[in-house]
């Protein structure tokens, strides 16, 4: 290896032409080879610092502290364990649930979560995570449509498709075989 770079130097020597150096000057620029660059020079244009910029910040939803607070304190009220709150990741899942649902919402489904016994949220110990991946079906719940015995869609579809009224139909039906 050191042969080869030592041949590829000396050859770099013999082509430069000697005679054009000026002996005097100790500006090394005139006889170093010049970059091969494949894309052509762009210089870079002055942005403004957006960190300080204030049209740039986003305002903060008053409702995230109480919720946080308030999740902080039931759950340990709950489970008799102070929750582990990350601050990056659970702040986040927070921010994004009260903009889809409201924090009274989020509270009620909070509630219904905590009663939840599906081994999989009692084995992951009732994290803002998992909270995160059930509100779907917190929200169902919350709203009073995540029973057992609803309707299925094509359920529902056929339903409709007989009577016109599939929720006038589902509600006779589960009063008349109690």
């Amino acid at each position: 290896m050191n042969l080869m770079l030592n041949k590829k130097f000396k050859e770099w020597i013999r082509s430069i032409d000697h005679r054009s150096i000026d002996r005097r000057s100790t500006d090394l620029r005139s006889i170093s080879p010049q970059p091969t660059v494949n894309r052509p020079y762009k210089p870079t244009v002055n942005r403004p610092y957006t960190k300080d910029n204030k049209e740039t910040k986003q305002k903060k939803n008053p409702d995230h502290k109480k919720f946080v607070v308030w999740w902080c304190d039931g759950y340990q009220q709950r489970f008799g364990v102070k929750y582990d709150f990350k601050h990056g990741r659970d702040a986040s899942t927070i921010q994004r649930l009260l903009k889809i649902y409201g924090i009274e919402m989020l509270k009620q489904m909070a509630l219904e979560f905590w009663n939840e016994t599906e081994e999989f949220v009692v084995k992951a110990g009732y994290s803002l995570g998992i909270f995160s991946t059930k509100s779907n079906a917190m929200a169902l719940k919350v709203r009073g449509m995540g029973d057992k015995n609803r309707l299925s869609w094509a359920d529902r579809e056929r339903l409709k498709a007989q009577t016109g009224t599939p929720e006038a139909e589902r509600d006779t039906a589960g009063e008349e075989g109690s």
